[in-house]
């Protein structure tokens, strides 16, 4: 019975949370959410986190930091989860990596397929000119295909409001609504070999020439029993950026992990 009252208490708390959020519009865009996800979760609450310093002397000299803070919270067909990821970086004194982002999300499943969403998030990014952007939007998402073991297909739709202040003075703050959509798969050929492949498009309702597109992949190739290839593309594309900022980043990552 007590468990039932703190269920609703906490429940109840995320979902005033995030309303105030949309209200306020204080939550964020293009970042790849669906890498959040996860699905192998106990009821109840579970906290992971994780900080990192990459130390780097000699030809090359600079310092990195990295953050995160992440708590999740599972009752049935309800999961909220709240991750917070921090990255900062200096060479000779001066930054060249500052960014974060805080990002809240209740779901709740319907059924196997249909579930329905609740979000919230604010980010800074010092190397794109952007001081803050804060959004909060709801939406559906919808499991189009699943054969276990072999793929699964998910599809979201929403809306959020976006509301972006920026590091160049000229510019003055964007407040707008924005419709997000995402398709994402997991394919996996067999026991050696998975991809997956996740694409989003956020466009202004009001302007259809101002969207932005976000499409991050990954392969992973199980080379012996616990060591893995791994392979990831993600491309930003912002048809309408600022002033001095190109339309497009592309980030590679090949690596290999051991696992045990």
């Amino acid at each position: 019975m007590k468990w039932e009252i703190l269920f609703k208490i906490f429940r109840n708390f995320c979902l005033l949370t995030l309303f105030t959020a949309i209200i306020k519009t204080s939550v964020f865009a293009q970042v790849n959410t669906e890498a959040m996800r996860k699905s192998e979760l106990k009821e109840g609450f579970t906290s992971t986190n994780s900080f990192n310093i990459q130390l780097t002397k000699g030809n090359s000299d600079y310092v990195i930091y990295k953050g995160q803070v992440r708590l999740d919270f599972i009752k049935g067909r309800y999961h909220s989860f709240i991750i917070s990821n921090l990255k900062h970086g200096e060479q000779k004194n001066k930054k060249f990596i500052n960014k974060g982002f805080i990002h809240l999300r209740g779901v709740q499943s319907f059924n196997k397929m249909i579930s329905a969403e609740i979000f919230g998030q604010i980010e800074y990014d010092d190397f794109i000119k952007l001081k803050r952007r804060k959004l909060g939007g709801a939406g559906l998402r919808l499991l189009r295909l699943k054969k276990p073991g072999l793929l699964t297909v998910h599809i979201g739709i929403g809306a959020m409001k976006e509301t972006e202040i920026y590091t160049i003075s000229t510019e003055g703050e964007k407040d707008l609504l924005r419709s997000t959509n995402y398709l994402t798969t997991n394919f996996s050929l067999n026991k050696i070999v998975n991809l997956y492949v996740t694409g989003y498009y956020q466009v202004d309702v009001q302007s259809f020439s101002d969207y932005r597109i976000l499409f991050d992949g990954g392969l992973s190739i199980k080379l012996f029993k616990n060591l893995i290839f791994t392979t990831n593309v993600a491309y930003r594309f912002d048809n309408e950026p600022l002033p001095g900022i190109k339309t497009y980043d592309v980030n590679l990552l090949n690596g290999i992990s051991l696992r045990f």
